[in-house]
């Protein structure tokens, strides 16, 4: 707890914690707890106890507002922490629950998609060893500056192409579950009812071009695209 005024001054700097709390013994008095209403997994609304706190934590010496949680049909604990002391507890359960989603997407951008898997070399970019620290790029000259501000910018524009590609195939997966595992023969669990993943979306896609390409009329703008960078792949490797 964060220590009380004292009321007098005395000698030696004034006292910043007070009593020590153990979290866990918090869970012992139930008059504390209010019980809520949040969304939990699968959109369903979902009853649970909460109870809100701030205190010091000394890791951090600041004000860190913990939400003591426990599910009162299974008895599960669990304590979340947040900097933002105007949280509201049910807000950041309800955020806590939403973080599951969130990973799952951040694995699928990166291991499927290859969202994060930006690899730009710049010549100019004078080499610094590993654990040399930052480069001072205020006295570099103004087109070293221009250079560099040109490769963060490759690799924004890359990530937000990924980020694009992958709501394209989460759209697919909530509107077209049929048509892509019509494109999907070897999977032993594609029911109706249930949504394909990213994989099984990108895995559509590659069995479905070679139909794309052959069936679209010439008036397709993503088949000149994808022509055109076929050709010019042909023409590099034939240069090299």
């Amino acid at each position: 707890m964060p220590a009380e005024q004292a009321t007098r001054k005395g000698r030696g700097r004034p006292g910043k914690y007070g009593t020590r709390i153990q979290l866990y013994d918090l869970f012992k008095d139930r008059s504390k707890f209010q019980r809520g209403t949040v969304i939990g997994y699968g959109g369903k609304e979902t009853e649970t106890d909460y109870y809100s706190i701030d205190l010091l934590w000394k890791p951090v010496r600041r004000i860190v507002r913990f939400v003591l949680v426990r599910d009162p049909e299974t008895g599960r604990k669990c304590i979340l922490m947040s900097t933002d002391l105007d949280l509201d507890a049910l807000t950041a359960i309800a955020l806590y629950i939403m973080r599951f989603k969130i990973e799952v997407s951040f694995k699928q951008a990166i291991h499927t998609i290859g969202t994060f898997a930006y690899h730009f070399w710049l010549k100019e970019m004078e080499s610094i060893r590993r654990g040399s620290g930052n480069q001072y790029l205020h006295r570099k000259t103004k087109q070293y500056r221009d250079a560099v501000e040109k490769k963060l910018e490759s690799f924004h524009r890359f990530v937000a192409i990924g980020i694009v590609a992958q709501g394209f195939m989460q759209y697919l997966s909530t509107c077209f579950p049929t048509k892509v595992y019509a494109f999907s023969p070897w999977l032993r669990t594609n029911t109706a009812s249930a949504h394909p993943s990213e994989e099984t979306v990108s895995q559509a896609l590659r069995a479905a071009l070679p139909e794309f390409l052959a069936s679209t009329t010439n008036s397709s703008a993503l088949k000149k695209i994808l022509v055109a960078a076929r050709r010019d792949n042909r023409i590099g490797k034939s240069a090299a």
